[in-house]
């Protein structure tokens, strides 16, 4: 059967993806729009979006091109604000992903017009149709975007008419948090297999994970300016708090080793660790690598990198660690209760040494643990409710 053709609509494995430019992506399109199984009603997916594209290239303003005063209209708003640029490119991504299934439902009507009853039947539909994690990642941002709207005017009232939030008393159901976490010696064996196998760029990305407890994200953008007699001065990607990822000697012997067998020192404020390839790593990149290396030195497991980062808090609250220390270390909300302190507090190199501290005398402890990574967790998804106040996710 032959499909007419359909500007930026690609077909892959069976599915069909709106694909823009890096014109498109400049003016804030994403880079990919997931369109279904490929056919007629993908594309018909696709020509709205190249219908929004030509609308832009017109110099329409998008705002008119759709109700005033609906939720689509408070979406296109917030879009404009500096706010949401200057969001991670990831998190205006997971937005606009979530926006495709609330647009259809809601997009076109007034917030205050929404129910319990509407929201109820909607995420009913969503996991139903869709995956356990697309419908909690959708509701999520629903709840958000209510807090957004609620801040807004329309002819002089709110968005939201000053309405609770009609998700409020919906259950979100939730996969089990990871529990998987590496010990010492297998984050070495890892390391050593990529330096031996030429992979000397993630060879240091994953010992710079392990010590700094850092995010790969993080790690694999550090550039050789931000390092320091103690580690890496950074801020998280996500968070943009101060950040000291504090490294070991043998970690520090590991970055000079590698450095001098690069043809040239990278320049400041570009990623200083680097493929095989000779070019800096995506996250996409780093992850195919990792899985290799980790195939290699531990066939069939599945943690990832990012463990890494939980296996720092598990040796740190193993050696009693303080909460406040952690939460330096980490450059996050982990002592929930104690925000105030990280936001009055700047990130210190005692305060980070008191965790790296913990670290080692945790690491101790669980040499004489039982050697399973974690304990069993259950399958079964898990409902959460939401507490009013709270419906954005804290951004680890």
């Amino acid at each position: 059967m032959g499909f007419h053709r359909v500007r930026y609509y690609v077909e892959r494995k069976g599915r069909g993806y709106w694909i823009t430019t890096p014109t498109m992506r400049a003016a804030g399109f994403p880079k990919s729009v997931p369109c279904g199984p490929h056919g007629p009603e993908a594309m018909k997916v696709a020509e709205t979006w190249n219908a929004r594209w030509d609308a832009w290239r017109a110099g329409e303003d998008l705002q008119r091109l759709v109700a005033p005063g609906s939720l689509s209209d408070a979406f296109a708003r917030y879009r404009a604000t500096g706010t949401w640029s200057g969001k991670a490119a990831k998190t205006r991504i997971e937005w606009e992903r979530a926006w495709r299934d609330i647009e259809p439902v809601f997009g076109d009507v007034a917030p205050s017009s929404v129910a319990y009853d509407h929201i109820d039947l909607w995420y009913s539909a969503l996991l139903e149709k869709t995956t356990l994690d697309r419908a909690w990642r959708a509701m999520k941002i629903w709840r958000a975007l209510w807090e957004i709207a609620s801040g807004m005017r329309h002819n002089g009232v709110p968005f939201t008419g000053g309405h609770e939030d009609p998700s409020a008393k919906v259950r979100r159901r939730s996969q089990p948090k990871r529990a998987l976490f590496w010990r010492a010696g297998e984050a070495v064996r890892l390391v050593k297999q990529a330096w031996r196998d030429g992979s000397k760029g993630l060879a240091c990305i994953m010992a710079v994970a392990w010590d700094s407890q850092l995010s790969p994200g993080d790690v694999r953008t550090l550039s050789i300016d931000q390092l320091g007699d103690l580690g890496f001065w950074t801020a998280r990607g996500k968070t943009k708090r101060a950040a000291l990822g504090t490294i070991s000697p043998r970690t520090a012997r590991l970055i000079a080793a590698y450095l001098d067998g690069l043809p040239q020192r990278p320049a400041a404020g570009i990623p200083m660790f680097q493929s095989q390839s000779g070019a800096a790593f995506t996250d996409q990149a780093l992850a195919k690598s990792f899985w290799r290396n980790r195939a290699k030195v531990f066939p069939g497991d599945t943690r990832t990198l990012m463990d890494m980062r939980r296996s720092g808090a598990v040796e740190a609250n193993a050696g009693n660690v303080d909460a406040g220390a952690l939460g330096a270390k980490m450059a996050n909300s982990i002592a929930s209760a104690r925000d105030l302190q990280l936001t009055y507090q700047p990130v210190d190199a005692a305060t980070v040494a008191r965790a790296d501290e913990a670290r080692r005398r945790g690491r101790s402890a669980l040499r004489g643990t039982s050697k399973n990574h974690a304990k069993p967790v259950s399958t079964q998804p898990v409902a959460t409710s939401s507490v009013r106040g709270k419906n954005v996710a804290t951004e680890d």
